[in-house]
C-alpha cells in the first residue's frame, strides 16, 4: 500500500509525537525510580535511628529500675 504525501507527513508527525511521548515516559519512570530509591533510603535511615532510640530508651529504663530497686532495699519497700 502506497501513501500519498499528506499521509506520509501525517505518519511522520504521529511517529515523532509518539517517540517524544515515549522518551518523556521513560524520563518520568527514571525520576520515579530515583524518588522511590531516595525515599526508601530515608526510611531505612529513620528506621535505624528508631532502633538506636529504642536501645537508648531500654538502657535508661533498666538503669531507672536498678536505681529504684536499690532505693527500695535502702529505704524499705514502703508496703505494709
Amino acid at each position: 500500500m502506497s501513501m500519498n504525501r499528506s499521509e506520509e507527513d501525517l505518519y511522520i508527525s504521529q511517529m515523532e509525537s509518539w517517540l517524544t511521548e515515549q522518551e518523556m515516559l521513560e524520563k518520568q519512570l527514571e525520576r520515579a525510580i530515583t524518588y522511590h530509591q531516595d525515599l526508601a533510603d530515608n526510611h531505612k535511615k529513620i528506621s535505624e535511628l528508631n532502633e538506636i532510640q529504642l536501645k537508648a530508651h531500654r538502657e535508661r529504663i533498666e538503669i531507672a529500675k536498678n536505681e529504684y530497686s536499690e532505693w527500695l532495699k535502702e529505704h524499705g519497700s514502703g508496703k505494709k
